[in-house]
């Protein structure tokens, strides 16, 4: 219900505001009637709009301004008739009321469109003597690109309406402005219509031989890529000629035909580039007459060269930036603004921070997600290990166990009214305590309970104590073989919360910045280094450095293999959490004839499999090449049992020889001490 509300809203926006169109230029021109062939012009268009453009989209109808010319002249400004041609056309066209108009001129203020413009009319011709046809045109659209922004389309169909001469023919007119509207606008689907009868010429044409007439109008349009032209347009066709006796086309001939091809017939295609491997890889030749060629590969070239194959194109790579700071996606876009480059490859998220109204960007070659990259853990000391075996309650608990027992034995075996009493060797507190902790050790104890409800206390306690000692010696023998590891980051929040510093990427945070995810820049200013270079970082985190960067999938692994680490998550670790999963694009210069063929080749290459097969492989060759170092999974299957293992075994028994030597030295010292007494007093 609410997409209706809107859509009706829509609507009933664009009526109002075509009503005040035709409203305001018929205002203008109230002073000038439509003649037989504004009528006729009109009516041609209504035809073309008819047939060829989309119903319910807005069309975008533009004009020249009508700024007075400076000076004097004796003759009257020469777009005084013209407003009349403009009004009448816009009455024909709202006949129907289905399609929006829009009219651009700088004397009415309108708001940009909310949707991209698919269709435009655009009349011209001269403002006064000084400023012809093709310089009126030339401002038009400089202006009108400027005003539109967002909504500027130039791969729309446009219809130039020609309602005044330069003197000369009308097919040389027609190609000056195909021309001027390619090669600076991009605009390929472009048919002129000759609307302006000053001069007529016969001309030679193998579809039309008839040559122009009096009572026809022209229309003209180019194709830069026919016969191999490879985006050169020397000449324009005569698609057909309007009656304007009768009202209507001579041969009704296709007025908006396909101007692009399947096959470019080995035009030329430049290619910028910028990234980092496993997107792009560089390599440098010299070709025989001493120029440099540059040879690429990588996940970003490989879809380009699978699609171009194809297309039939000579590929010629410029010169990579392999680097994914700022200042080089800047200086590549730069190029293909200016035309150097057809294409920027590499990996290009489909972000709005990257994706404007001046650039195009392909359908995604590849996803890719960006994931935290932190410090892996560190294997923990076997000592430490083994004391945490148990934690501290279960110590506390077995010291407190081990106390009370002794107590017990001790108590029982004193207390007159005790049916328990038993040998003297349990009469002596220091003689329960060692036999407690002679049995919770393992060992034999000095003498055994007589009765039986003694030795019943005393066999639950040996069972207790060979249940803890048999977990403990569980234990104890795994930890002396692989102690494990310490403690892994889990969530965002422990790592921002550690030490670890973090590595940033101009790039990056740039691309990150049209997104809602935010959590990288709570990190204080103390802890950011530089991350530029992002193989450096990222063998730095490989290396167990304090330091942790976002970076994709698609690069670990790469550095990995190339690394030769067999298991990279032992050596790049990451968080669990996804921060953001994007596609991976290729940006072309908004219009550009290639974008259309590319997009449906990289559709089928996807669909077969064919980048993910061509993946596989460059990680299993790179593994070769850097001779993985297999034997971090062959510790897995076994292991060389040495003094190493033993150690804390031998620091134990170290620890107790030390004890048992205070012990006795004490024992000495305290029965020594009378005896010092006596020989002091004698």
């Amino acid at each position: 219900m609410a997409a209706l509300q809107n859509t009706l809203k829509m609507q009933c926006t664009f009526l109002i505001l075509t009503a005040t169109v035709i409203s305001t230029v018929t205002t203008d021109s109230n002073n000038f009637s439509p003649n037989r062939q504004h009528e006729q012009i009109a009516l041609c268009i209504q035809k073309i709009v008819q047939q060829y453009f989309t119903r319910g989209r807005t069309i975008l109808v533009s004009m020249p301004s009508n700024e007075q010319p400076t000076g004097r002249s004796l003759s009257p400004p020469p777009y005084d008739n013209n407003l009349a041609l403009v009004s009448f056309t816009l009455r024909k066209l709202h006949e129907n009321v289905s399609w929006p108009l829009r009219l651009f001129a700088p004397e009415i203020s309108l708001d940009a469109g909310i949707e991209t413009t698919d269709t435009y009319i655009i009349f011209t011709w001269r403002q006064h003597e000084d400023i012809g046809v093709l310089d009126t045109l030339r401002g038009q659209v400089e202006t009108l690109k400027e005003a539109e922004v967002g909504s500027w389309n130039p791969r729309g169909k446009f219809l130039v309406v020609v309602a005044d001469s330069d003197g000369v023919s009308p097919r040389e007119l027609g190609l000056h402005i195909y021309a001027e509207l390619w090669k600076e606008h991009s605009i390929i689907d472009n048919t002129i219509l000759i609307a302006a009868r000053d001069n007529y010429v016969l001309i030679n044409d193998k579809n039309h031989t008839d040559g122009l007439r009096k009572d026809t109008l022209d229309l003209y349009t180019g194709f830069p890529y026919e016969r191999g032209r490879c985006g050169d347009v020397t000449d324009v066709t005569l698609l057909d000629q309007w009656r304007l006796t009768n009202g209507t086309f001579i041969h009704n001939a296709k007025l908006f035909p396909l101007k692009t091809t399947d096959n470019f017939r080995g035009c030329q295609f430049n290619v910028g580039s910028v990234g980092i491997p496993p997107f792009i890889f560089r390599r440098k030749s010299t070709d025989s007459d001493g120029k440099v060629v540059y040879k690429l590969g990588g996940l970003a070239v490989k879809n380009l060269l699978l699609a171009v194959d194809k297309m039939n194109v000579t590929v010629v790579f410029r010169e990579p930036t392999l680097s994914l700071a700022v200042g080089s996606g800047l200086l590549e876009a730069g190029s293909l603004a200016a035309g150097m480059s057809d294409i920027v490859i590499g990996p290009l998220p489909l972000a709005p921070a990257v994706v404007s109204s001046t650039f195009l960007p392909t359908i995604p070659y590849v996803y890719s997600t960006a994931k935290w990259f932190v410090p892996c853990p560190q294997p923990v000391e076997r000592m430490e290990k083994i004391m945490h075996t148990y934690t501290l309650p279960v110590w506390l608990t077995m010291a407190t166990v081990l106390v009370l027992t002794a107590i017990l034995w001790w108590g029982l075996a004193n207390w007159r009214h005790s049916s328990l009493k038993d040998s003297r060797t349990f009469q002596t507190l220091s003689y329960c305590f060692y036999n407690a902790w002679a049995v919770a050790m393992g060992v034999s104890a000095t003498n055994t309970p007589k009765t039986w409800k003694f030795r019943f206390i005393f066999l639950v306690y040996v069972y207790y104590s060979f249940a803890m000692s048999t977990v403990f010696q569980a234990f104890f023998t795994s930890y002396l073989v692989e102690p494990g590891l310490g403690m892994k980051f889990e969530t965002f929040d422990e790592l921002l919360n550690s030490s670890v510093a973090y590595g940033y990427n101009d790039a990056l945070e740039y691309a990150m910045s049209s997104t809602s995810y935010k959590e990288h820049e709570r990190f204080p200013y103390s802890r950011r280094q530089d991350c530029n270079d992002m193989e450096e970082c990222m063998k730095r985190i490989a290396n167990h450095s304090q330091l942790c960067t976002l970076s994709a999938s698609q690069v670990s692994q790469f550095l990995a293999s190339e690394m030769g680490i067999g298991d990279s998550s032992q050596y790049l670790c990451s968080l669990d959490e996804n921060v953001v999963t994007t596609g991976l694009i290729s940006l072309f210069r908004n219009g550009s004839p290639f974008l259309n063929r590319l997009n449906t080749l990289t559709r089928r290459s996807l669909e077969g499999g064919l980048l993910d097969q061509y993946w596989t492989q460059l990680l299993w060759i790179t593994n070769l090449r850097s001779k993985v170092r297999f034997l971090d999974d062959e510790s897995d299957l076994y292991f060389v049992f040495s003094l190493l293992h033993l150690s804390p075994a031998f620091s134990v028994l170290v620890f107790g020889w030390l004890l048992s030597s205070v012990v006795f030295l004490s024992e000495v010292f305290v029965k020594w001490i009378p005896k010092l007494h006596k020989s002091c007093l004698v």
